[in-house]
Parts: C-alpha cells; structure tokens; sequence
C-alpha cells in the first residue's frame, strides 16, 4: 500500500479527522483498540493534540488485509446442537 493514502508527502502525520475518514471506526472505538494494544498508539504533538504516521496506519491496514477467513470448504461441518431438530 505504498503511499496510497496521500501521494503528495511520503511519511506525513494524520490527524483525527483524516483517520476517521480511512478507517470504519468511531474515536471511542479506536481509544478502545489502542488501549487493548490492538492499534497503533497516537504521537503527542502538543497540548491535546495527537497524530499518526501514515507509514503506521499503512502497516497496520496492510495487517488486516493479511487477516483472512479459511474458505467455507476448509470449514468442519457445524455440529449439530443438542435437542434441535428432535
């Protein structure tokens, strides 16, 4: 995913708004991630102002896409559950 999120600056800080409009996530959402160590920590850049490297969200995006579901075929067959059907 090389610099797909901005073609114009190679490794530049995104800030909440641009990271609301990347990702399908709320920011109480991805407080939840980052406290569970699930996503990538924020840099302070001052006062309340925090920001990501997009080389980080890259990555972290690129690690997902990697995150796959096994093909149905590959699947055991869902055991049946007790009493149903009867």
């Amino acid at each position: 995913m090389s610099n797909k999120l901005n073609n114009q600056q190679p490794n530049r800080i995104l800030g909440w708004n641009e990271l609301l409009q990347l990702l399908p996530y709320s920011r109480t959402q991805l407080w939840r991630l980052i406290r569970a160590g699930q996503f990538p920590a924020p840099m302070q850049l001052g006062g309340r102002k925090v920001g990501w490297r997009e080389s980080t969200i890259e990555a972290w995006i690129e690690s997902r896409e990697a995150v796959s579901w096994a093909p149905l075929e590959d699947l055991e067959e869902t055991p049946e559950i007790a009493g149903a059907g009867s």
